[in-house]
């Protein structure tokens, strides 16, 4: 049977990671083994609230299921993220391989950083006597970034030489951060003559901006960086750098897991690279790349580039229009079609836990809109594509990733799970299988994202519109008891005895105020006056006559109004109030009881000059009756 390979790994298209996954394509094929690549696009330098919603992603599979892990932990950039995956993946039992980083209880593969740097700036001192070598580092809370900028730091200290810190930059790998970089050396009058940079993303970056400030590479400044990526053959001039076999190094992780299955103990191997001598040092070097070549890749990029920003247009302004989650599922299958995926699943949390509203308060509305913020339960999938034919699938558990009946049954695939979500908010994640598309464009990324936006344009809307009903009902409606408001009674009780004022009906009116609320608020507290006055709204509710209207008055006090169709109506109205109260004493295991005083008036629809007159009326005899408890409570005081 085949092996089942999780590999944790973040930003997969970037050209380590990208390198790094196809040395693991090529082992799984070899070794009948299927990988599930967990990833995000998160780059260093995302805000909070993206953080938590794309390291979800991690969070989602039962390692249990797998027969090994790999893990790549430098490339995952959030810390709270990279140590729960490891405590879990350690937790699971199951056999792991930890690319780059040692941790205790994994195999570990490593690449010789430390030491491509430090024969780097070696080369730098020695073939062009440089003396005064400026350096760009990546991100030293990145164990990458701190072993290249170690092995730089002590290549020039074996040579004798000095490392002036306003000759160091700390950058982020990324282009603009070398681009930053130089702008920082430039600025006070400084000339640089040497640049080492800890990636190939930084080197082309300050090569960029030397170019901008007259410089030329390497006429007046020798420039290297690291990674050998793509951007660094295809630059101008070509740019020296360090290949670091990543291919290798995902090669022998697959392998390792594959020993490890067969119970060796955890091993540690280290895959040396090779440098890179270009034209960006002074080194001569004959160019690999052609220009029909160059040209080739030119237009395939630019073809791509277009075609890709058209299909996310298209999203972007059909997505916006849409009312439904079952809207966007509908919408998607024509872009998944123009993505020509071998096999796709779009995998949805609980709808109930994304787009109902469970609270019936404006308050439980407002927290909604903080959303979902991890993996439900129960997982179900409303749009697969698999050889060209749609289908959907039922709930099944999440730790699993795919249903059963979706896991193939043969060796060297590999599918690709990516989170769909908005900041914070989790809407599921998709899976695509056996495509180079999630490890070679960017357009991937915002594809998926455009999924996430879509699906969180719908929930603000659902929530909006429940949000704006809400609070039109606010002046109507009593918030506690979820009653009529006297505004709200008054405005359609109006409306009410009219229309039976044109019919000749006859109107009646009871009015309701609770025994004893005020020492319960006093003597136990108003949670409990709260209480009493909720059951009670609901006895009302519970009992009353469809077409009639019920309000809470006041604190304590309720008026019902309604049509008397018929003799003995109130009265079996208030009996069963009566009845309701006694029902709730009964169950209830609260030291205080739900009593009332009633009153109720009678009268024909065209003779009621003002409600304001029936309500009197019905309230003074309510107090009659309560004027009766009074004394009956006396009577009883007096005889004992």
């Amino acid at each position: 049977m085949s092996r089942q390979i999780a590999v944790l790994m973040c930003t997969i298209n970037a050209d380590n990671q990208c390198r790094m996954l196809e040395g693991m394509i090529d082992a799984a094929k070899e070794t009948d083994s299927n990988l599930y690549v967990f990833t995000n696009y998160i780059s260093y330098r995302e805000k909070e609230e993206n953080l938590k919603g794309a390291y979800q992603i991690f969070r989602l599979p039962d390692y249990r299921e797998f027969d090994g892990v790999v893990i790549a932990k430098n490339t995952i950039t959030y810390p709270k993220a990279a140590e729960a995956v490891i405590r879990a993946v350690l937790e699971s039992g199951c056999p792991a391989v930890s690319i780059d980083v040692e941790i205790e209880g994994m195999s570990h593969i490593s690449f010789s950083s430390y030491e491509a740097e430090y024969a780097m700036t070696e080369h730098f001192i020695r073939a062009h006597g440089c003396s005064d070598i400026y350096y760009i580092s990546g991100p030293l809370f990145h164990k990458e970034g701190q072993k290249r900028y170690r092995g730089f730091l002590d290549a020039m200290e074996k040579n004798g030489l000095k490392v002036r810190q306003d000759h160091i930059y700390q950058g982020f790998f990324t282009m603009d951060s070398g681009m930053q970089a130089v702008e920082t050396f430039l600025k006070d009058g400084g000339r640089p003559r040497a640049i080492i940079c800890g990636n190939d993303a930084m080197a082309v970056g300050a090569q960029e901006a030397l170019r901008q400030h007259g410089l030329r590479v390497p006429e007046d400044v020798i420039l290297a960086g690291f990674d050998n990526s793509e951007l660094s053959e295809l630059s101008y001039p070509p740019l020296t750098s360090v290949d670091k076999n990543q291919h290798e190094v995902g090669y022998r992780a697959v392998y390792e897991i594959m020993s490890r299955v067969e119970g060796s103990p955890p091993n540690g191997t280290a895959v040396t690279g090779e440098p890179i001598l270009r034209t960006s040092c002074g080194c001569p070097f004959e160019e690999e790349q052609n220009a029909r070549k160059l040209r080739e890749s030119y237009v395939h990029n630019q073809i791509s580039t277009q075609n890709g920003a058209d299909i996310l247009r298209n999203m972007i302004t059909e997505f916006s229009g849409l009312g439904t989650p079952e809207d966007v599922v509908e919408a998607l299958k024509k872009y998944v079609e123009q993505m020509e995926f071998e096999s796709f699943y779009l995998c949805f949390c609980e709808k109930d836990r994304l787009f109902a509203i469970q609270d019936e308060t404006l308050t439980g509305a407002l927290d909604i809109l903080h959303g979902n913020t991890e993996y439900t339960d129960m997982i179900h999938i409303p749009l697969a594509y698999e050889n060209g034919v749609f289908a959907s699938y039922e709930n099944f558990p999440r730790g699993k990733v795919l249903p059963e009946e979706c896991r193939t049954k043969s060796g060297g695939n590999y599918y690709v799970a990516v989170p769909i979500f908005y900041q914070h908010c989790c809407y599921g994640y998709c899976i695509s299988g056996n495509t180079h598309l999630p490890l070679e464009h960017n357009f991937f990324y915002a594809w998926i994202m455009n999924i996430g936006i879509g699906f969180e344009n719908i929930r603000k809307r659902v929530l909006l519109e429940d949000t704006v009903k809400r609070l039109n009902s606010m002046w109507a409606y009593d918030m506690l008891t979820r009653l009529y408001n006297r505004a709200g009674f008054f405005h359609y009780a109006e409306r009410m005895l009219r229309d039976l004022q044109q019919e000749d009906e006859y109107v009646c009116l009871v009015f309701l105020d609770l025994d004893g609320l005020k020492q319960v608020n006093d003597t136990i507290g108003h949670e409990a006056g709260d209480e009493l006055i909720g059951s009670m709204a609901e006895i009302i509710r519970q009992n009353i006559e469809e077409g009639s209207l019920a309000m809470r008055y006041g604190g304590d006090e309720f008026v019902i109004l309604g049509r008397c169709a018929g003799e003995g109506i109130t009265e079996r109205f208030v009996a069963a109030l009566r009845e309701g109260m006694q029902r709730r004493n009964r169950r209830s295991n609260t030291s205080y009881e739900l009593r009332a005083s009633i009153g109720v008036s009678r009268y024909r629809a065209r003779d009621i000059e003002s409600l304001d007159l029936l309500i009197g009326q019905a309230d003074q005899k309510m107090y009659e009756e309560k004027r009766m408890k009074r004394r009956m409570r006396d009577n009883e005081r007096q005889q004992k």
